[in-house]
């Protein structure tokens, strides 16, 4: 539909003519059903995301210099933890 040699354009009387489905309240009902768990959980996993970030950017270093060490038979899941909830504490 677009018009042009070197650079194509779309003009308002192609845009005006095109013709347009509008989708009923039922079938835009069924699509939220659908979408807006997705979008829910897009937003829930760029959170974690943000949280997984800011525990790295916290854990790296303190790691590197050797403030904080894992235990070599314990579970590293553990200073993990309680670091992350630092930072998020620290971040509220």
């Amino acid at each position: 539909m677009a018009i042009g040699s070197a650079q194509q354009n779309i003009s308002k009387r192609i845009v005006e003519s095109a013709p347009v489905l509008i989708p009923s309240k039922q079938i835009l009902d069924d699509f939220k059903a659908i979408a807006l768990p997705q979008f829910e959980l897009i937003a829930r996993l760029r959170r974690e995301e943000h949280t997984l970030a800011a525990t790295r950017d916290a854990l790296l270093p303190k790691l590197v210099t050797g403030e904080i060490r894992v235990p070599d038979n314990g579970d590293p899941s553990d200073v993990i933890e309680r670091v992350s909830e630092a930072v998020v504490a620290a971040a509220s």
